[in-house]
């Protein structure tokens, strides 16, 4: 749910190729790749540009994939500063979505929302609580208000925060995915969100997370099904 790759992340050392392959593997039968959208990267002019490069990354991976049995689904990862630095992963998102909307990191949490609610996606807060960042103080939860669910992130310095994202879902009431973050071969681990494997497209996968009233995760070297409580 939360992979990136080095053709459009300048922090991921994995080309698309590599990202399936491993990610094959390692068990997995597709994933979500959430390249970056964020002001660290490209000038607000460059908006559309950037983009076309998200979504020729995105169909490479998808061609590729295709030829190895291995289903890859477009998504987006957006980083804002208002009102504090976060970053969101959208689901659900189409070609004509991403080309059709403002430059997003340049939204406010509430703007991103109702951008993503027209356009029937998703907004998930990626690895909330995340700390220890030179860029900002924290990554607290967003507004209730204008967010569909929330990340538990499988990396080594989120994983530990899953107690406190099931809880605050719990409150929220919105739903919990799982993802890994995933940008270098030395950063495999094992976590993700099953999803019915007749899935075809992201919007189908938005469709199922909106509609269903529990996630099934899993996460860790042991590899354990984890069914949320937690519903929309």
């Amino acid at each position: 749910m939360h992979v990136h790759t080095k053709g459009v992340s300048k922090c991921s050392c994995v080309s698309v190729e590599e990202a399936v392959d491993l990610k094959m593997a390692d068990g997995y039968d597709g994933f979500v790749l959430t390249n970056h959208c964020q002001s660290f990267y490209y000038p607000e002019r460059e908006h559309g540009k950037y983009i076309e490069r998200v979504i020729d990354e995105y169909k490479r991976a998808k061609d590729y994939g295709m030829l190895k049995g291995f289903k890859v689904f477009l998504g987006l990862e957006v980083s804002i500063h208002d009102p504090f630095y976060s970053d969101w992963l959208l689901y659900g998102a189409t070609e004509e979505f991403l080309r059709d909307t403002p430059c997003l990191y340049k939204l406010n949490q509430r703007e991103l929302y109702k951008v993503c609610q027209d356009g029937g996606v998703l907004l998930v807060q990626a690895h909330a609580y995340r700390s220890n960042l030179t860029y900002c103080d924290d990554m607290r939860p967003g507004y209730p208000d204008s967010l569909d669910g929330l990340e538990i992130n499988c990396t080594p310095r989120d994983f530990d925060t899953r107690e406190k994202i099931l809880a605050t879902a719990k409150e929220m009431g919105k739903f919990v995915v799982c993802g890994t973050d995933y940008h270098a071969p030395d950063g495999r681990v094992k976590g993700g969100t099953f999803l019915p494997r007749t899935l075809r497209t992201a919007k189908e996968i938005a469709d199922y997370l909106r509609k269903i009233e529990k996630t099934e995760l899993f996460f860790g070297k042991e590899n354990i099904s984890v069914k949320t409580f937690l519903k929309n």
